[in-house]
């Protein structure tokens, strides 16, 4: 259970997804874990939206699968790299657990131990079909591994032969999970057990068994601390090495907002029911709003200044690369020291320079380019000096610069209504999408109506759109990321409404509102290398 907490020490903030394995657990037994905050069984994202809150430990007992997109190794290896205790018990975090046990993940319980030790081997010997939540998540099937538990102690106790309760294990693991309900394994049992043992065996699996027993056991030691001083809220992450591509495109795809403050108005589905992505939020500013390009082109010429100093062997300073502290955060720790870094990176290459101009020209030779000028399609994409040309280039690499880095530096704006009116547009654009895509069925949108959409946004000729969206950092195909139509494709219904059926149209009002200047610091080098923020 771990070392007693020291007089004065707070408890543990732990953060614990939890289904079946907790159902019927009293009130009293949970008071009782000081600290734990209890949550739904996880899906894909939720553990990405937790570790943005800072816990000093994340239990997983529970997890959704079957239906929706379940909790990967990705996102648990993403916590335990940003120095939170992640453990694992009961159910799919006992199968969790014991996959990543040689990366650090904590396994707690009997279930755990079997499938580390190779007794188990199989997702369905957990798996359970369960009630909502409005229900309390009760098990309406049986889970192979409360049968296993249950037949081990009939036969330690000498009451159940070996070879009958072997014959009822194999009869049940025969079955599709979702079919092995209690009245199948009694109708089993009826006919492989003598009636003693399968009365008595049938009311042993009415009662709490063993995931209920390792999850309490796994919560226990999560408050207690473990046997190492808890390393979340208050501790620097471990130093890891740059995230792969896959890593990028996980966060791009499911990193959602830990808690959101804010509802969709008039929505006719909670904001909350549906929250999107912070990626779906960016684009929403990049395809909406008209000071995106400026935006777009500020943050390209920070990415190549940051390039610039590393070129240079340079180091952003401990003081200048402190991460900023946002309450309540968007992104995990992590994220904001490496935002914090680019930022203190590109002061760095200014500094060290004198102006910006040098340290782009410095750059430009660097690359060979100094006097290769950039044209694409017969348009000039930068101006007559290397910052220009190298800006331009950087614009035709299209994917060069991660989606995740403009969305990761637009989460991490201090600024509460930017971040939430673009949240609340996503919002209410994919609930309207939704909705369009039940009526539209099989049929897909035409490019020339998603042109003609973006060409009423953007106040540019349709044939003009896709030059547009690259300015934008919309691009037809962007690797991992949605490109410019998808971003289009989700948009244009709610663009399209003759009459509202949600709060999109408010929500679009209040972002535009909004000055994106406000995204992230404006360093003094932005002033005199980029005058098209101050452009209306």
């Amino acid at each position: 259970m771990g070392r007693a907490k020291p007089s004065g020490s707070r408890a543990p903030r732990v953060v614990a997804f939890a289904g079946p394995s907790l159902f019927g657990v009293a009130g009293r037994e949970l008071e009782r874990l000081d600290g734990v905050e209890l949550r739904p069984p996880a899906e894909r994202g939720d553990v990405l939206a937790a570790v943005a809150e800072r816990p000093d430990a994340l239990v997983l007992l529970d997890g959704i699968y079957f239906t929706v997109p379940t909790v990967t190794h990705k996102e648990l290896l993403y916590a335990l790299d940003c120095g939170v205790r992640v453990i694992g018990a009961a159910s799919l975090g006992a199968l969790r657990a014991a996959e990543l046990e040689a990366f650090g993940m904590v396994g707690a319980g009997r279930v755990f131990e079997w499938f580390r030790d190779g007794v188990l081997d199989g997702d369905d010997e957990v798996a359970v079909l369960h009630a909502p939540a409005e229900l309390g998540y009760r098990p309406l099937t049986v889970a192979l591994v409360e049968l296993r538990a249950a037949v081990a102690a009939a036969e330690l106790e000498g009451w159940l032969g070996h070879e009958a309760g072997a014959a009822l294990i194999a009869a049940v693991k025969a079955l599709p999970f979702s079919e092995r309900s209690a009245g199948r394994v009694a109708a089993l049992a009826r006919g492989l057990l003598p009636a003693g043992a399968r009365d008595e065996l049938l009311g042993r699996l009415e009662r709490p068994g063993i995931k209920r027993e390792d999850a309490l056991v796994a919560l226990q030691q999560a408050g207690a601390g473990g046997d190492e001083p808890a390393s979340g809220a208050g501790s620097e992450p471990p130093e890891r090495g740059p995230d792969t591509e896959f890593s990028v495109f996980f966060k791009e795809s499911y990193l959602r907002p830990p808690r959101c403050r804010v509802r969709s108005p008039r929505a006719t589905a909670g904001f909350e029911a549906s929250p999107p992505t912070l990626l779906e939020a960016w684009q929403a500013v990049q395809a909406l709003h008209p000071q995106a390009p400026a935006l777009v082109e500020g943050l390209r010429r920070r990415f190549l200044l940051a390039s610039e100093a590393v070129h240079a062997g340079l180091e952003a300073s401990a003081d200048d690369a402190a991460a900023p502290a946002f309450s309540p955060p968007l992104l995990p720790r992590r994220e904001l020291l490496a935002e914090a870094r680019i930022r203190a990176l590109a002061e760095a290459a200014v500094a060290h320079h004198g102006d910006a101009g040098e340290a782009f020209s410095s750059l430009a030779r660097r690359l060979g380019l100094a006097r290769a000028p950039v044209r694409r399609a017969g348009s000039d994409l930068g101006s007559s000096g290397d910052d220009g040309r190298l800006v331009g280039l950087l614009a035709a690499q299209r994917g060069l610069v991660p989606a995740w880095s403009f969305a990761r530096a637009f989460a991490a704006s201090p600024h509460a209504p930017l971040v939430d009116a673009a949240l609340a547009v996503a919002a209410a654009a994919g609930e309207v999408h939704r909705c369009y895509e039940r009526w539209r069925g099989d049929r897909q949108t035409c490019r020339r109506a998603l042109s003609e959409v973006a060409a009423g946004l953007w106040r540019c000729a349709p044939e003009e759109v896709v030059a547009e969206g690259a300015r934008r950092d919309l691009f037809p195909a962007s690797g991992f990321a949605p490109g410019l139509w998808e971003v289009l494709e989700r948009l244009a219904p709610a663009e399209r409404l003759a009459r509202p059926i949600n709060g999109y149209r408010e929500a679009k009002s209040a972002l535009l509102a909004c000055e994106l200047s406000g995204i992230c610091p404006r360093p003094a080098w932005e002033a005199t290398a980029q005058e098209a923020f101050s452009a209306r």
